[in-house]
């Protein structure tokens, strides 16, 4: 594996800029850069690499896409049941909360996954991220509102965090180029 010597320094600095802010953060970020190249989150981040290149074993892309669909598919059919059933009971409740755990859980890691379709912040952030901040914003409101009583004001939150977050967000990943429309589709 190479390792950064100082001809390299240039290209590291010119490589931090374009990255999202907040890889550097991470505690292997420097060390992928050095095992990897100047290029190694980018390839990370493509779906071209996104098997081959990991944050120093932790979780590539591959593997944040499977946990993405492993807490986003019980939370749709989750979200569904409690739509159609009968509100306000234990088994509502039990099963609200797994939903919006679910859901908490599925948004935090998508912001994680790069754009793959479309224009994008800090060549990671894409207009399907927004539906992240749906989540991040509207989960906690409905929980607040749920235990304050206040119906109304769960009730929009949560079918607007259904209809935009599940059901748009998911027929967003059946776009050309986007994993799910090569797999189901092509």
């Amino acid at each position: 594996s190479k390792v950064a010597n100082k001809s390299s320094v240039p290209v590291l600095i010119v490589s931090l800029i374009e990255i999202p802010p907040y890889f550097h953060l991470l505690p292997c970020f420097h060390k992928v850069i050095a095992a990897n190249g100047p290029n190694a989150i980018d390839n990370f981040l493509s779906c071209g690499k996104m098997d081959k290149i990991s944050l120093g074993g932790r979780m590539n892309y591959l593997t944040l896409m499977y946990w993405h669909l492993g807490t986003i598919l019980p939370a749709a059919a989750i979200g569904g049941m409690l739509l159609a059933r009968t509100k306000g009971t234990s088994l509502h409740r039990l099963f609200g909360k797994i939903y919006m755990l679910l859901m908490l859980v599925t948004s935090a890691l998508t912001l994680f996954m790069r754009a793959e379709v479309g224009p994008t912040l800090f060549n990671h952030f894409g207009f399907i991220h927004l539906f992240s901040l749906l989540v991040l914003i509207s989960v906690p409101r409905a929980y607040i509102a749920a235990r304050s009583h206040n119906v109304r004001s769960h009730k929009y939150s949560m079918v607007g965090v259904y209809i935009g977050a599940v059901l748009l967000a998911g027929a967003f990943t059946l776009m050309p180029g986007r994993y799910l429309h090569g797999l189901l589709l092509s």
